[in-house]
């Protein structure tokens, strides 16, 4: 009522430059919310760091929406408090280091920051060693800019492989879309990232400091860029260092070759590292005489404007065999922007007239691929990978004289499982994570690419079955190194499909999965062509007899780790496969069973696509 009476007194002239005031502010609001940090609603100090955590490494909602759908929970607000909180349980936990010269000098504590291309990333990483510098004080950050996860975790060793810091920490999302960001922590002492307890006790420690410090969240809009500290000292590792070693890496692959310090010369590789921070590798590859014409998505670009910054998706694993196809080349890499995932794409067989189409290497395939050379380097080796992997790469790995392990989701689960087998020599997920034994089980995409052109550019190789035969021609180019040749007997499945089972409103996800696992082992036991797995260390997996006991497909249920459904997935090597397996759940009254606890909708909905709604 008041503001109409004051609104009424005033002058025309001052009515319409209000008018316009509140126009501007109403439409471009939205719009500003994207470029910067928007203040989260109120929560307890000790759920704003906890709700963070995704296993081993911390993740949040680091930009702002245009509608404001989307809370922000990860700001440089949060990034401060948790900087201090690394620093102060590094300080708690790592052995004093000692000087190379005398070992009565204890070294200083020192934290190094890395980056991927995101948006949000400058300000994150910041603020985190702005927070490390209160506790350990201006000597401590090192800004290792633009780099890589596993270049941040190299930076703990010691030179001239790394820089000896004491700690280090990565701001990444991964894959995920831009408005997400996060971090990874890394310590000299434990020889990779955190464990999940370790990542709860920064947490934990969060939360403390900014209870004593602050109490309640100030309601702060900060921006998200912001200029480089001038305290702050920079490295420029990820070229200067690490890229170096990974050049080093492809040499010694090929240290029978007759050009030692050029290689590749002959090759052509397309990179496409998703606008992230992968474009180093094109430098990587030059430098041992690669030729990358063809490359895309090199510039660092947080908005990730092409393609979905993901190798497993569809639209980017397609644009790359486009590119392959395009470029004539004999390699496709693809890097996620932190570089700790890979894809690979077949080249177009020069060889055959250049007219083979390129494929997706990936999945069962590109495991394959990295166990044929492990297990041609160390006989009998453990292979482990996650739970979903096919039928047809155990049957591989075991011709080759090898153990599968199929273990549970989550490369860090994976890697974990790896690490306690003194056999394993290679942890490894569909998702294109991978680690090596020889590399400290450290999960790294472009370590995996560097090791498969090295084999493509060595004449002793597991293409060859390890005969010392020159595979490297002018006129077949690198043909007769093809990668496809390391997976020729691999059995591919013909169909799979993985379906996502949301848990009821208002159910519990453990007493529903419990529900279903019940259910499920009831069909089997029903089911004669159907066979419990003998070890299940996530959910249940059956193996299913197919064209008369010739092929294998297979069903698995288990739970998601964060969201509330239950996952199935299915794969099947004939055609139909996975389409008969739904239909015996249904006919054996799975679906009806579990009703209370899980929603079959996108099941039942999947097979009417495949039967008919008729047949259904």
């Amino acid at each position: 009522m008041l503001l109409h009476v004051g609104f009424s007194s005033l002058p025309k002239c001052r009515k319409l430059l209000l008018l316009l005031f509140l126009f501007f502010v109403t439409c471009l609001t939205p719009t500003l919310r994207v470029s910067g940090f928007a203040a989260p609603s109120p929560v307890s100090h000790i759920d704003r760091f906890k709700r963070l955590q995704n296993q081993f490494d911390l993740r949040g909602t680091a930009l702002a929406s245009n509608d404001g759908s989307k809370e922000v929970t990860l700001s440089p607000r949060e990034a401060y408090f948790l900087g201090q909180a690394f620093a102060t349980w590094i300080i708690r936990e790592l052995p004093p280091q000692s000087s190379a010269s005398t070992s009565a000098e204890t070294l200083p504590i020192t934290i190094a920051a890395g980056r991927d291309s995101r948006l949000t990333g400058p300000a994150l990483s910041y603020s985190f060693l702005e927070g490390v510098e209160t506790v350990c004080g201006s000597a401590a950050p090192v800004d290792l800019g633009l780099c890589s996860t596993p270049a941040t975790f190299h930076a703990c060793l010691d030179p001239p492989l790394g820089l000896g810091v004491s700690a280090s920490v990565m701001v990444t999302a991964s894959h995920l879309p831009m408005d997400r960001n996060g971090f990874k922590m890394f310590s000299r002492q434990g020889e990779g990232g955190l464990t999940e307890a370790d990542v709860s006790d920064v947490v934990a420690l969060a939360a403390e400091i900014f209870q004593d410090q602050h109490g309640a969240y100030p309601n702060l809009d900060i921006p998200t860029t912001r200029p480089h500290p001038h305290w702050l000292k920079a490295h420029h590792f990820l070229q200067d260092v690490y890229g170096e070693h990974l050049s080093q890496l492809i040499r010694n692959c090929a240290a029978k070759g007759q050009n030692f310090e050029k290689p590749l010369e002959g090759m052509r590789v397309v990179l496409n590292p998703v606008n992230g921070a992968g474009g180093f590798f094109v430098h990587v590859l030059e430098a041992c005489g690669a030729d990358t014409r063809g490359s895309f998505n090199l510039a660092p670009d947080g908005h990730f404007p092409h393609e979905p910054p993901n190798p497993e998706d569809p639209a980017t694993m397609g644009a790359t065999v486009q590119a392959v196809a395009a470029a004539g080349a004999d390699l496709g890499v693809i890097l996620d922007p932190d570089c700790d995932r890979v894809g690979l794409v077949s080249g177009v067989g020069k060889a055959a007239g250049g007219d083979r189409a390129p494929m997706a290497l990936n999945r069962n395939r590109l495991i394959a691929m990295a166990a044929a050379v492990v297990l041609r380097d160390h006989p009998g080796s453990t292979i482990v990978t996650d739970s979903v992997t096919s039928e047809g790469l155990s049957r591989f790995i075991a011709k080759r004289g090898g153990k599968h392990l199929r273990y549970q989701k989550g490369y860090r689960n994976v890697i974990e499982k790896g690490e306690s087998l003194p056999d394993c020599w290679l942890a490894m997920e569909c998702s294109g994570h991978a680690a090596f034994r020889e590399n400290r089980f450290l999960d790294d995409g472009a370590f995996l690419a560097v090791k498969l052109i090295g084999e493509m550019a060595s004449p002793v190789s597991a293409l060859t079955g390890g005969k010392d035969i020159a595979v490297f021609t002018p006129s077949a180019g690198f043909e007769g190194a093809n990668l496809l040749a390391l997976i020729a007997d691999l059995d591919e499945p013909v169909e799979y499909v993985e379906i996502r089972l949301p848990v009821q409103r208002g159910r519990d996800r453990e007493v529903a999965i419990e529900q279903v696992l019940k259910a499920f082992e009831w069909v089997v036991s029903v089911t004669s062509w159907w066979k419990m797995e003998k070890y299940n260390y996530e959910g249940l997996r059956a193996k299913v007899q197919e064209d008369g006991g010739r092929k294998a497909g297979w069903l698995h249920f288990r739970a998601s780790v964060h969201d509330p459904v239950i996952s199935l997935t299915c794969e099947s090597e004939v055609e139909g496969g996975v389409a008969a397996m739904l239909g015996t759940l249904i006919d054996c009254g799975m679906p009806d069973a579990t009703s209370d606890t899980v929603d079959w909708a996108s099941a039942v909905q999947y097979l009417r696509g495949r039967r008919g709604p008729r047949s259904l």
